[in-house]
């Protein structure tokens, strides 16, 4: 019998995953690993570039 068959649940689709996870501001984490507002570029809440002299 398979996986499938023997009644267990579902595994949740990429989309679920996504839909269910929490966001932090890339300010917060850029923070957290020792990154300054000098070595990003910020796109928005979430998104950012790195300057590669700050790597």
């Amino acid at each position: 019998m398979s996986e499938q068959d023997s009644g267990s649940e579902s595994i949740p689709t990429d989309y679920e995953i996504a839909q269910d996870a929490e966001m932090d501001p890339i300010g917060e984490l850029a923070e957290d690993w020792g990154l300054g507002d000098d070595d990003l570029q910020l796109y928005g809440d979430y998104t950012a570039k790195v300057d590669a002299d700050a790597i």
